[in-house]
């Protein structure tokens, strides 16, 4: 009698890509870089309205002054330890300057950890005009980790985040979108509270 031979089934995994991933740097902490448009408004609904994104464009493109290379930066610390984030200009390490009143007045050095995302302390992120194609570090832990800043494969998307954490965070588009909504309204909250005006993106 003859022996029935099971046969193996191989079932193929699909592996989803997040289409707004750039870069994974990944030694004893992670740095994810992911990018989506500048925009006047925020959540799923407005991520693909034309008028929209061009409004996005045009606010970037006056503040860089019509420069190609000109980006939304953004940082968010979701680690366990203090960072301080520099760029490299002219062959030396530079924090970003911060003023003493508003929403840009908390510090580029001992950037503090949140545990929430989307919802991230205030204190966790940090904002700037920046470039393409720049060289930043973060220090933390004294350890230093370097990086480049590299366009998305569309380069319409000109908003780009980073990461830094601990352990990898789950990314999808509508977190992105949530976390934007809060970190714009928590500017609003601190801008006003120091008697300035509220964001480009919440002025009608």
């Amino acid at each position: 009698m003859k022996s029935k031979r099971k046969k193996n089934k191989t079932t193929k995994k699909r592996i989803k890509i997040n289409k707004f991933l750039v870069q994974s740097i990944h030694n004893d902490y992670y740095l994810d870089q992911y990018a989506t448009t500048v925009r006047k408004q925020y959540g799923l609904k407005y991520i693909k309205n034309k008028k929209n994104i061009q409004s996005g464009l045009d606010h970037l493109m006056e503040i860089t002054h019509n420069n190609p290379q000109g980006i939304s930066l953004m940082f968010i610390n979701l680690s366990d330890t203090e960072i301080t984030i520099q760029y490299k200009s002219e062959g030396n390490w530079i924090c970003p300057k911060h003023n003493m009143k508003g929403k840009d007045k908390i510090p580029w050095f001992n950037i503090k950890p949140s545990s929430n995302f989307p919802l991230t302390d205030y204190y966790s992120i940090k904002q700037i005009t920046a470039y393409l194609d720049t060289n930043w570090r973060i220090l933390y832990d004294n350890n230093i980790l370097e990086f480049n800043i590299k366009p998305h494969k569309y380069r319409e998307n000109n908003k780009h985040i980073f990461i830094f954490s601990k352990k990898k965070i789950k990314v999808t588009p509508k977190k992105i979108e949530d976390f934007i909504i809060h970190q714009i309204k928590e500017s609003d909250n601190v801008n006003i509270s120091d008697g300035y005006d509220v964001s480009w993106n919440s002025k009608s």
